[in-house]
């Protein structure tokens, strides 16, 4: 998100500006209020620049009569409207006495207006109709938002509306939510960034506005409130008839309707909040100068991880933003080029990454944050690389600010631009109305980011003068630190730290380093497009409307679309390689986890450039082998492709420190899963019993050491003597090009390896869904080694994923049911923060997922499902026609909902290909299945499969139990002990047989999992989905 800031007013549209992008509207600035405009609009804006790219969308700025300041954008096609509130006050502002008001705020106002008194009325209404809202609390701002089918905007904005102008604060809700607050901290407490950005807090100035704990807890805002005798609720309403004033709040509204419709929308919505004439946002001076700088803080993570943090105090970058000097020294410290920091420091084996951003800034200040992914020597040689940091500064500036550098990034600004992609809505109302706090000119709004146009070496040279060892503070992570004598705890999240002051003569030195040969600035960036030009279309035939297979040889499958729709010059080529190989033991899978990431590092620097030439790339490892997907400008696209290709066919890793620093990474990750949040961790294990076959991550850990460089080295030649590629290339590349590239991927394997077509089986090893007998209801448990909550994961199976009829019915049931989940188990019984009901689709199976992450017993939340449960028959029949028509249409217009990027349409061709269904028309399909369905229908449905007495329901229940509930080694679970990792897996995830929370609701015994693989071996598997187009057929139109 953007920084905030005051933008300089007296910075104008350029007059060449006009003349490069098109204009929202005609070209007046400040319209002056004639007779026809209502009364409520204070001014109007018509000339807000937007990229050329965007046809579809018209924009205007208003101010109301009550100083709202908004910008409304129409948009005749959207099928979903947006709108996002940004009020500009957060946490920072809240009493020291009440910590988290902000956020308490923010929960409460969904919970009922004087015009809508219902507590569920605002959610209800925005799900029903296909749409989505949610809100968030900064340290400056607080947002709301909501997404909602286009032909109900106005319905919503005035429910909208109604938040700030007359909320309820009911006393009982008031309490209640006071839960959701502490669930949610709860939730977040072993999250390493929170933690970290609480402590930073807690070190600045007491009386400082950011010495905070933002969250918010029961403690904070009940316990010890009450203690002090301090009416929380009383001081919540004083906090917003203070702050939540129009004066210092923004809009972005978008729909369907005219700019004057949408203008008298806003104005009927939106003209009672009050402005409140003495309310500005706050102002902050730079809490971290006297408190921090010349300091080290170690810190204690909760995951194993190794970073170290430069934090530089610089002056506020967003008035500077056409300039962007703080960009410029950004680029340049975090490339990844010769003659870099990153490869000095990978070349004495101390890092794996260097990044650079402006953060933690707000209204008066910034910070410049390096950050380094420290290697295990790195962490041993923390003052080493603060003096290479200070020896590449020191270049920078002696070589002094480059109008060449900064021409190639002003320029790759503009392309981007240019050719930018339609947001979603709820993405573009959240940006505008945040960026529109910055006090910019309301014309360059929309363009902010790629408008830096104007060099000023001086302005680079300001930043690199804060970049000294006397203006900057450090922090660095790693678990090593438990050792430390002297730790701190931090008061909220309980953050172990040692804060010390780093010795003055190495501060000294570090202000008077001089030049090393090794530090140069890049060379001019070869990936930066050129030609932008679009490939032609045959005028005398229709292009296909879906990818078409046009090369079919027993190495590659080549799938082809040219782009019809957006005619940008992109394109997306997406990449499987099947390599059984990588399939056969949990050895395998780490070995193609280790080349992957040795082989990331490989072409690190290509693909950097590529990124600084807007090319997204990316590299996994599914389990059949490793998935290369490329998308963005499409002149250099193919020619990255076949660098990177190349780099794989002839891969022979053989730097053995390289290996194992890859190796510890590698094993570092999976440790660190075990230590996600319960809810995550339960969905994990629910995917792990049922998908066949699969390795734990347990069992891989045990594996992990037996990985060698020596043994990689001997299961590459095996790995790439047979593969097959199947390939999608989209958009603005021509087929020819496409064709050449395959059969030059198909020769460089071939010859440089050798590689053979896979065996005709080897094509059908895919993962496929554990089929579970009708009327069953197993159970399995575990414990998590550090969350304090339990987590239930409750899985219905349906069936095989063969029928889009029961697709489109479990989508439309868990679009109906899953508010009143909702509203039901965290609204009213406060059961957790997390908790959510939604369709599970996975490897040719189907069903119904529960979710609830709770500081209740396992036992209270399956009776609270089951109880929901039963009472879904009366809820779906009680539904009237409108509400199902209104459920179905919102599913039917999200299925037909066109792509706004090319990505996006990339993403769902590759979805059918990946899948093997190959059919690209299954929205289409389901969207005209959900058309005919009824509440009966849907009725059936539930009573079949997941009422307590259906006749094929089948119930699969995962326990995530804190570390507290762990009793002997022979009952429980311990997931993640490392004292017992090493035991066979069937002990290492033992069930347990007996416990407090045994006795599930479930009116039949459940039959509890003691070994996940045993279970897995004695049940049949989902067949794999079969093509919906017969690869024969595919084939005899090549």
């Amino acid at each position: 998100m953007p920084r905030d800031g005051d933008g300089d007013s007296s910075i104008q549209s350029p007059a060449g500006d006009a003349s490069r992008l098109n204009i929202g509207h005609a070209a007046s600035p400040d319209l002056p209020l004639d007779s026809a405009r209502p009364r409520r609009i204070r001014s109007c804006h018509e000339s807000i620049l937007k990229s050329p790219n965007d046809t579809d969308r018209s924009y205007r700025g208003l101010e109301l009569d009550n100083g709202l300041r908004v910008i409304i954008v129409s948009d005749p096609g959207a099928t979903t409207s947006a709108a996002c509130m940004n009020v500009g006050v957060g946490y920072a502002a809240d009493p020291k006495s009440v910590q988290g008001l902000a956020h308490f705020l923010e929960h409460m106002l969904f919970l009922g207006t004087q015009k809508y008194p219902n507590e569920s009325e605002y959610t209800r209404f925005v799900t029903t109709h296909g749409g989505e809202t949610n809100a968030f609390t900064a340290v400056e701002n607080t947002i709301y938002y909501f997404a909602v089918s286009s032909n109900l905007l106005s319905e919503a904005l005035d429910r909208f509306g109604s938040f700030f102008v007359s909320p309820l604060f009911n006393e009982d809700a008031t309490q209640r939510e006071l839960n959701a607050i502490d669930s949610e901290f709860q939730k977040s407490r072993m999250n390493d960034a929170f933690r970290l950005k609480t402590l930073l807090y807690s070190l600045v100035d007491p009386e400082h506005p950011l010495r905070q704990f933002g969250a918010g807890n029961l403690k904070s805002l009940a316990e010890e409130p009450t203690e002090n005798g301090i009416d929380v609720k009383r001081c919540m309403e004083e906090f917003f008839h203070k702050w939540y004033s129009s004066k210092i709040m923004t809009l972005c509204v978008v729909g369907k309707e005219s700019l004057d419709e949408l203008q008298e929308m806003v104005a009927q919505s939106f003209s009672d909040i009050v402005e409140s004439p003495s309310t500005k946002r706050m102002q902050f001076s730079n809490p971290f100068v006297k408190s921090l700088v010349g300091s080290e803080i170690h810190i204690v993570p909760i995951t194993d991880t190794r970073e170290m943090n430069v934090y530089f105090n610089i002056p506020h970058m967003s008035p500077k933003y056409r300039s962007a000097p703080d960009r410029y020294v950004e680029s340049l410290i975090e490339h990844e080029g010769p003659g870099s920091l990153l490869v000095e420091l990978q070349k004495r084996n101390w890092a794996v990454k260097v990044s650079a951003n402006t953060s933690f800034g707000c209204k008066g200040f910034d910070l410049l944050v390096i950050s380094v992914v420290l290697r295990q020597a790195g962490l041993d040689n923390v003052y080493g690389i603060l003096e290479l940091i200070f020896h590449y500064i020191e270049m920078l500036r002696k070589v002094g600010p480059k109008e060449w550098y900064f021409d190639e990034l002003s320029r790759m600004a503009e392309i981007q631009f240019k050719y930018k992609s339609k947001e979603r809505e709820q993405d573009l109302v959240c940006d505008v109305a945040e960026l529109m706090h910055l006090n910019m000119p309301i014309e360059h709004v929309l363009k902010y980011g790629s408008s830096f146009d104007l060099f000023d070496g001086t302005l680079i040279e300001d930043v690199l003068e804060h970049l000294k060892g006397d203006n900057m503070f450090i922090t660095v992570h790693s678990k090593l630190y438990e050792r430390d004598r002297g730790l701190k705890e931090e008061k909220w999240f309980g953050t172990q730290y040692l804060h010390r002051k780093i010795p003055e003569n190495l501060i000294e030195r570090f202000n008077n380093l001089g030049l090393l040969n090794c530090f140069h600035l890049p060379s001019r960036n070869e990936f930066i497009p050129t030609n932008l030009s679009l490939i032609p279309c045959d005028q005398d035939s229709e292009l296909p409307k879906v990818p078409k297979l046009i090369q079919d040889s027993p190495i590659v499958k080549l799938w082809y679309k040219q782009d019809d729709y957006f005619f940008v010059p992109k394109a997306s080529i997406s990449i499987l390689i099947r390599m059984p190989a990588t399939t056969y033991h949990p050895l395998s899978q780490l070995m193609s986890g280790m080349l992957l990431n040795l082989f990331g590092l490989s072409v690190q620097e290509l693909m950097y450039e590529a990124s600084f030439g807007g090319i997204v790339c990316g590299v996994d490892t599914p389990y059949i082998g490793i998935e290369l997907s490329l998308k963005g400008f499409s002149e250099k696209l193919i020619r990255l492709t076949l660098l990177m290709m190349t780099v794989l066919s002839k891969f022979d890793p053989d730097d053995e420190i390289l290996f194992l620093d890859a190796r510890d990474r590698l094993k570092r990750s999976y440790e660190n899963s075990l230590l996600v949040e319960s809810y995550l961790l339960g969905m994990h294990l629910l995917d792990n019993t049922l998908l066949s076959p699969t390795w734990s991550t347990e069992e891989l850990l045990r594996y992990i050491d037996l990985c060698t460089l020596d043994r990689l080295k001997q299961f590459l030649p095996q790995a790439l003597s047979s593969l097959h590629f199947e390939i999608l290339v989209h958009g603005n590349i021509a087929m020819n090009d496409a064709l050449n590239m395959c059969r030059d991927i198909e020769t460089m394997f071939t010859s440089a390896r050798g590689t053979q077509p896979l065996l005709p089986a080897e094509m059908y090893w895919r993962r496929r869904s554990v089929q579970l007998p009708d009327r069953c209801f197993f159970s399995y448990s575990c414990t998590s080694r550090v969350q304090s909550t339990y987590a239930l994961v409750t899985y219905f199976q349906v069936g095989a994923r063969t029928d889009v009829r029961s697709s489109a019915i479990i989508d439309l049931y868990c679009q109906i049911i899953s508010d009143d989940f909702f509203e039901e188990l965290r609204t009213k019984k406060q059961l957790g923060y997390v908790v959510f009901l939604s369709p599970k689709k996975m490897c040719g199976s189907e069903g119904v997922e529960l979710v609830v992450n709770s500081p209740e017993p396992i036992r209270v939340c399956d009776e609270a499902f089951e109880e929901f449960i039963d009472s879904v028959d009366d809820r779906l029949s009680a539904l009237s026609e409108g509400d199902f028509d209104n459920f179905k249409s919102g599913l039917v217009n999200s299925l037909l909902e066109k792509p706004k990027k090319l990505s996006t349409e990339s993403y769902r061709y590759w979805s059918a290909i990946s899948t093997g269904d190959y059919n690209f028309y299954w929205a289409e399909e389901t969207a005209e299945k959900l058309r005919s369905l009824t509440i009966g229908d849907v009725l059936n449905f539930h009573r079949t499969f997941i009422r307590a007495d259906g006749e094929k329901r089948k119930k699969l229940s995962i326990h995530v139990l804190p570390p507290r509930c762990q009793r002997d080694s022979v009952t429980k679970s311990s997931i993640g002990d490392p004292v017992r990792r090493k035991r066979r897996t069937n002990v290492m995830l033992m069930a347990r047989e007996e416990s407090e929370d045994d006795d599930l609701s479930d009116s039949r015994p459940a039959v509890f999992v003691k070994d996940i693989a045993e279970f897995k071996a004695h049940l049949p598997l989902f067949p794999l989905v079969k093509p919906v187009i017969p690869i024969t057929v595919a084939k005899s139109n090549l």
